[in-house]
C-alpha cells in the first residue's frame, strides 16, 4: 500500500527464504577426438554462513580421470574481493601425451565494477609427463618418464559486456592470461605462458532470432625450445573448443606416426551464425581456422588449417545443448573425415 508520509513510496512486506546451501550435480558430453566423458560433483553455497563456496567434482572419461576441489571466500579483506583455493590430481591421456599432476593454486580475485575482474594466485604443481610425439630434448618420447615441479604465478584480467554467460546475443568478451613458471624440481626450467582471447556479439534483428558471434586467441609460449618443454605445457589447437574440424590437439604439426607435436604459439579464429528457427530449436553454420607453431609467435605466412561445419541447438532454461559436425577443409593422413562435439553452452 501507499505510505501516507510520501505518496511516491509504497510500503511492501518481503518473506525471504534461503535457498538450499547443497547441491549435487552430474553431466556428460561426447566428441569424436576424445571420446565419451562424465562428471558430478557436490556443493556447498554456504558453507561457513558468510556464503563461502566449496565444489567438489570427480571427473571420468577416456581420456581424463581426476578429482579437484574449488573454494571462494566472498569480500575476503575487502568488498568486491574474493579468496580463491583450489587442488586437483589428474591423470590425463591425450593424443599428445600421457600426463599425471597434482596442483594447488590460492590468489585473489578483485572485481573492480560489473565487467571488467582481475586476479592473481600462487600455484605448485608436479607432474610426471610423457611426450607420444617424435620430437628431440629430454621430454621425447623415446625417454623415460619424465618428472618436473613448477611454481606459477597465474595472472588473470577479463571484461565482460555480454548478456548471458552461457547464450549471449550481444556485447562482447576479452580475457588476457599470464603464467610465468620457474621449477623447483626436475629440469631447470623458465618459461612465461600467455592468452589473450576476445569474442563479439551482434544482433542482426531487434530480437535474438539471428546472431552473429566472432572469436579470437592467440597464445604463447616463452622459454628454452619446444623439445626441452614438458608436453604438456605446450600450446596445442583443435578440439570442441577451438579448431572444431580437426581433432582435440590436432590443428597443427604432426610427427611421422600422426600424433602433434604441440608449439610456442596458436592462433585460432571462429565466425558462427546463429540462426533460432524456433524458441526452443537452433542451427548454427560456422567455420573455424587457426594451427599451432614452434616459434613463441604465430606465423601469419604459413597456411592456415580449416574447416566448415554446422551446428544445433535446443535451448533449455541453464543454457543450450549443443551438437557439432565439423570437417576439415584442408584434410592431412591423421585427420578424420568428421568431427562430433555434443555438450552444454555455446562453443564460446
Amino acid at each position: 500500500m501507499t505510505d501516507p508520509a510520501d505518496h511516491e513510496r509504497a510500503i511492501m512486506n518481503i518473506d525471504a527464504t534461503e535457498r538450499a546451501h547443497r547441491t549435487i550435480g552430474v553431466g556428460a558430453a561426447y566428441n569424436t577426438s576424445e571420446g565419451a566423458g562424465a562428471r558430478a560433483f557436490w556443493e556447498n553455497r554456504n558453507l561457513f554462513g558468510g556464503a563461502e563456496s566449496l565444489r567438489l567434482t570427480l571427473d571420468g572419461g577416456q581420456q581424463r580421470k581426476g578429482v579437484s576441489a574449488a573454494y571462494r571466500q566472498p569480500d575476503f579483506l575487502s568488498v568486491d574481493q574474493d579468496l580463491l583455493a583450489a587442488a586437483e590430481a589428474a591423470d590425463d591421456t591425450p593424443v599428445a601425451y600421457h600426463s599425471r599432476y597434482a596442483r594447488f593454486a590460492t590468489g585473489l580475485e578483485r572485481r573492480f565494477d560489473l565487467h571488467w575482474t582481475g586476479g592473481a594466485s600462487l600455484s605448485v604443481e608436479r607432474a610426471n609427463v610423457v611426450a607420444l610425439a617424435d620430437t628431440n630434448g629430454p621430454f621425447a618420447a623415446s625417454q623415460q618418464t619424465q618428472h618436473y615441479a613448477l611454481l606459477g604465478v597465474p595472472l588473470y584480467a577479463k571484461l565482460d559486456r555480454s548478456d548471458d554467460l552461457l547464450n549471449p546475443t550481444h556485447g562482447y568478451r576479452g580475457r588476457l592470461d599470464l603464467t610465468p613458471y620457474q621449477s623447483f624440481s626436475g629440469p631447470n626450467l623458465t618459461l612465461v605462458s600467455g592468452r589473450l582471447r576476445s569474442s563479439t556479439y551482434q544482433r542482426l534483428t531487434d530480437d535474438d532470432r539471428c546472431i552473429i558471434a566472432v572469436s579470437a586467441a592467440v597464445s604463447s609460449l616463452t622459454g628454452p625450445d619446444l623439445g626441452s618443454i614438458p608436453a604438456d605445457k605446450r600450446i596445442y589447437a583443435g578440439g570442441g573448443g577451438s579448431i572444431r574440424a580437426y581433432g582435440y590437439q590436432m590443428a597443427g604439426n604432426l610427427d611421422a606416426n600422426h600424433k602433434p607435436i604441440g608449439g610456442k604459439s596458436a592462433l585460432e579464429l571462429s565466425l558462427e551464425a546463429r540462426i533460432k528457427i524456433t524458441d526452443s530449436i537452433g542451427i548454427v553454420p560456422f567455420i573455424d581456422a587457426g594451427s599451432y607453431y614452434s616459434t613463441a609467435l604465430p606465423k601469419l605466412d604459413q597456411k592456415l588449417l580449416f574447416g566448415p561445419g554446422i551446428g544445433f541447438r535446443y535451448y533449455t532454461s541453464f543454457g543450450p545443448v549443443r551438437l557439432d559436425i565439423a570437417t576439415p577443409a584442408i584434410r592431412r593422413s591423421g585427420d578424420s573425415w568428421v568431427q562430433l562435439y555434443v555438450s552444454i553452452g555455446q562453443a564460446f
